[in-house]
């Protein structure tokens, strides 16, 4: 009898060192990876507004296809990519921040992190910043929630505004797959066995193109590019913030100004040349407008003046202005007016 408990208790020992081997605990947390994908392809066109030697203007519909691309020196700045991952309180879990070359393609790079179960939101902005400084330069990136612009950094190529912004839901639930294998919210059921939660970043902001039409006449009565130089003034609450989590432009100053250069862009018969350009934060779901004033100058003398100019907006897209800018001075007689004493400017200087 004795034998028998013996080997009775032998037995349940090693059974239950057996269950102690292969029983493992649960995890509490799941690898995610967020892949970034920010779309490098230039906005599509939008409106065209032209004018004619009398300042009589006509808006039309573009067709849209791919506005003009343009490149930046590789050598001075870097694509900036801030990560935010908020659950489902708003409260944020997650910051990364990667810096890319400037013309890296999408997917640019993904950011490896393990959340417990839960739903949860990815938020992305992207920006340039310098290659020598790669920390917060024109846009003040602290919070996506709030992101600022700061209008004294407001840079010479106004390409350098450019800038996309993306989200997407996804939860982790150990009830669907044992391994807590993310899915994404709007398809809640097919678990992603790579891991990865896509994210696409678009143009946060409608951008628009002054060209003047007589370049090839300002040529020939001697004028130069170098000698160009363009006053922007926008009024009645132009867009300088940002939240990416709602996807809205969420700070606006009653007016500032600036001063800048013509775009690289001549065209090859010399007939065009873009005076300048400028991106505007604009809304994710419908037209914006910007209201700006143009001055032109050859030097220190004024050729032209664009006054009360209503631009539509539309994201990720181009609205061009067209006129005759360089050899044609719109006067008062016109209608135009010049406010040299408008208040609450701010001038930024480039």
């Amino acid at each position: 009898m004795k034998r028998l408990l013996i080997a009775i208790s032998a037995i349940a020992l090693l059974a239950s060192c057996d269950r102690t081997i292969h029983e493992y605990p649960i995890p509490t947390k799941a690898p995610v990876i967020i892949e970034l994908n920010v779309d490098r392809n230039p906005p599509k066109y939008y409106k065209k507004i032209e004018f004619d030697k009398k300042f009589k203007k006509t808006v039309s519909t573009m067709q849209e296809d791919y506005a003009l691309p343009y490149d930046l020196e590789k050598d001075k700045y870097l694509l900036r990519i801030s990560v935010e991952v908020y659950d489902e309180r708003g409260n944020t879990v997650l910051r990364r921040v990667i810096t890319k070359p400037s013309d890296a393609l999408a997917p640019q790079d993904t950011i490896h992190a393990k959340l417990p179960d839960g739903k949860y939101r990815v938020a992305s902005f992207a920006d340039y910043v310098p290659k020598d400084k790669p920390e917060d330069w024109h846009y003040k990136t602290g919070s996506l929630k709030k992101i600022d612009t700061d209008l004294s950094t407001y840079p010479e190529n106004s390409h350098l505004r450019d800038c996309a912004a993306g989200v997407e839901d996804f939860i982790i639930d150990f009830r669907l797959t044992p391994d807590g294998y993310p899915a994404l919210a709007k398809d809640a059921n097919n678990v992603i066995h790579s891991r990865k939660i896509p994210v696409y970043l678009k143009r946060a902001s409608g951008r628009y193109r002054i060209t003047a039409t007589d370049y090839n006449s300002y040529l020939l009565a001697g004028g130069k590019a170098d000698d160009i130089k363009v006053k922007v003034t926008y009024k009645q609450y132009a867009s300088v913030g940002y939240n990416v989590d709602k996807q809205e432009p969420n700070k606006f100053l009653p007016s500032y100004s600036f001063i800048t250069k013509p775009d690289i862009y001549i065209s090859k018969e010399k007939t065009q040349i873009s005076l300048t350009i400028d991106y505007i934060l604009t809304s994710n779901s419908e037209e914006n407008a910007v209201i700006a004033d143009f001055i032109i100058y050859d030097r220190d003398k004024q050729v032209s003046q664009i006054m009360g100019i209503n631009i539509p907006l539309k994201r990720n897209h181009e609205t061009v202005l067209e006129g005759y800018f360089l050899t044609k001075n719109y006067s008062k007689d016109d209608g135009i007016q010049i406010d040299e004493n408008f208040d609450g400017e701010y001038l930024i200087k480039i």
